[in-house]
């Protein structure tokens, strides 16, 4: 869940480093704080580990960061970083309950997380659309350099959509040779806010030795893989 600090000049960690460099492109105004997306279309695709990924890489930068796991029906990021809490996400938002005592701290990287509870939440695009939402996304804003939310799968839920109207932008996470393009097209064609908002996409799980069967260099970019690996250390 933190390669990409662990290993910074990995071609993954390149790789999220060009997501950095879309946030600097796009903030409002110089070292203005962003509150980011991390969506998929469909499960499975590797959106939570990649929201780990950029959010250990730009603290490990010097940024402070507040990582979200906004899947409050299926909360990974908490599964995966943040185990055994008592309370979450949902508690902050349906009882009040203060949100620095609920965090957690990453302590290889300084990464701040607000991990959730599942099943506290029924109407959950509700509650992430909600005007506790708003509230608790403007209060870490004015803490944080970057806030990110990792979100629900846009195909399954209306969560991620519903909560578009508090973020600057969004990050789309596709899995390299199984996406079904047509059925992706269709739910980002759905709403017009999700292309206005995006910020880039990383295609997830990429297969070097297979790509390499598609194409040279010359005719294919998939081929490149070879020679850009003398620039990454994967070791």
């Amino acid at each position: 869940m933190r390669y990409g600090a662990d290993k910074p000049l990995s071609g993954f960690a390149e790789t999220l480093r060009t997501g950095r460099m879309s946030l600097t492109l796009k903030a409002p105004q110089r070292g203005a704080s962003q509150i980011i997306g991390v969506v998929s279309c469909f499960p499975g695709e590797g959106k939570t580990t990649t929201a780990a990924n950029f959010a250990a890489l730009l603290a490990a930068q010097g940024a402070s960061v507040m990582l979200i796991d906004g899947d409050l029906r299926n909360p990974g990021l908490t599964r995966s970083l943040a185990g055994g809490i008592e309370q979450g996400l949902a508690d902050v938002l349906l009882d009040g309950a203060d949100w620095q005592d609920v965090l957690c701290i990453e302590q290889a990287t300084g990464a701040h997380i607000l991990p959730n509870r599942p099943g506290r939440a029924v109407h959950t695009g509700e509650l992430l659309g909600g005007p506790a939402m708003e509230h608790l996304l403007s209060t870490c804003a004015a803490v944080y350099d970057c806030v990110i939310l990792d979100l629900p799968p846009l195909g399954p839920v209306v969560d991620g959509r519903a909560v578009l109207h508090n973020l600057d932008g969004l990050f789309f996470v596709a899995k390299w040779g199984a996406a079904d393009v047509n059925h992706a097209a269709a739910i980002l064609g759905s709403d017009p806010r999700l292309r206005g908002k995006c910020y880039g996409a990383f295609l997830n799980m990429f297969d070097a030795k297979k790509a390499a069967a598609y194409g040279s260099c010359e005719g294919s970019s998939y081929g490149c893989g070879r020679a850009y690996g003398r620039y990454y250390d994967d070791s």
